[in-house]
């Protein structure tokens, strides 16, 4: 299997999105341990460093972690686009921020669309490079 998960195109990084969005939480790699059934951070350090997690390990991270497993599985890895999200929300969302789950949420939201808006525009290269080549 290719160690890089593309869909249309768009390169994808399941680790890097379970470190994205455990930082900007707030959550620390050990909270990940026994849910897991990893014995120690270094573990969970490997697993960030993954590029594609097995999906049975994403649904425990994503519940830990309190969102859509789609998030951690399809979020591609632009990093332009989606480190003004996380690195806003980890300003926003310090422990003295109030209302920081609402934060958070508002930031998944705009992830969301980013990544349907990725996902369409790769659709439509595709399409548009078939009719070129059916011309």
């Amino acid at each position: 299997m290719n160690d890089v998960m593309e869909t249309n195109e768009i390169k994808v990084n399941q680790g890097l999105n379970i470190k994205r969005i455990r930082t900007a939480k707030g959550i620390k790699q050990s909270s990940l341990c026994e849910p897991l059934g990893i014995k120690t951070q270094q573990g969970i350090h490997d697993l960030e460093k993954k590029r594609i997690i097995p999906d049975d390990k994403l649904r425990i991270i994503a519940n830990v972690l309190n969102v859509d497993m789609d998030i951690l599985k399809n979020m591609p890895e632009d990093k332009d686009k989606y480190n003004i999200v996380f690195e806003y929300n980890t300003m926003t969302n310090s422990p003295i921020a109030q209302n920081q789950e609402i934060y958070f949420t508002k930031d998944m939201d705009l992830v969301n669309r980013l990544i349907e808006s990725e996902k369409r525009v790769a659709a439509l290269e595709t399409e548009l490079r078939m009719l070129k080549g059916d011309k």
